[in-house]
């Protein structure tokens, strides 16, 4: 089996960030009527993802945030998750502060909600 990957960011959105329905039609016909193996992996999350290609037909699983997750949008739930161990977490973050740099850290508590923590965005 072959399998097409595409990034969105500088290769399928277009210059309003969105696919345009030429891209959605064609894209859609390739996989429907001609049996592409297509799927997408970005940097982008699932929330910044899926609204840009809800309309896509997509059948093979998402690589999303860099490959932290994969998500099927067939059953619409991850399927993989890489993590990093909290004590190494937080071991490293005080390494980064004392090295005066300011990570962003995303993180998901105990309901599964997607936090984002950091200090001094500004800092650049």
């Amino acid at each position: 089996m072959t399998l097409f990957i595409s990034d969105l960011d500088g290769t399928l959105l277009n210059t309003n960030q969105e696919l345009s329905q030429n891209t959605i039609g064609i894209i859609n016909d390739l996989i429907e009527n001609r049996k592409l193996n297509f799927t997408i992996a970005t940097a982008r999350s699932l929330n910044s993802t899926m609204p840009l290609v809800n309309q896509l037909m997509l059948k093979h699983p998402i690589i999303l945030d860099n490959g932290i997750f994969i998500y099927d949008p067939v059953k619409k739930k991850n399927i993989r998750e890489l993590f990093l161990d909290f004590k190494f977490s937080k071991d490293l973050i005080k390494v980064l502060l004392s090295k005066n740099y300011h990570p962003i850290v995303h993180a998901f508590d105990t309901n599964n909600n997607h936090k984002v923590f950091y200090q001094d965005i500004g800092r650049f």
